[in-house]
């Protein structure tokens, strides 16, 4: 999705050596596959406090990179999420994830 909208990756749509120009057909499509991972999201987090067991593990971590990344490409966490808004409120206050 960013690099198909983001005006700073104009012509730049792929990584690479060659250049590829933006296709704004596959951001929007970036924007929906983003908004309905969060609802898988909510599933697999459930009422737990981690994504893979009774620790943070690295799953933790990239699903709280995706919440983050999100806000760039403009797609909100939909308001049914609670379990992921539960645990990005909890993410979020953790030492690390104030780098």
């Amino acid at each position: 999705c960013l690099r198909n909208t983001a005006k700073g990756m104009k012509g730049r749509a792929l990584t690479g050596k060659y250049d590829y120009e933006q296709n704004p057909d596959l951001g929007a499509r970036g924007k929906l596959r983003a908004g309905r991972f969060y609802e898988s999201l909510d599933q697999m987090i459930g009422d737990k406090p981690f994504l893979a067991g009774d620790a943070i593990s690295a799953a933790d971590i990239d699903a709280f990179i995706f919440c983050e990344f999100t806000q760039w490409i403009k797609v909100q966490m939909p308001d049914d999420c609670k379990n992921v808004a539960r645990w990005h409120a909890a993410m979020k206050e953790r030492p690390s994830a104030k780098l």
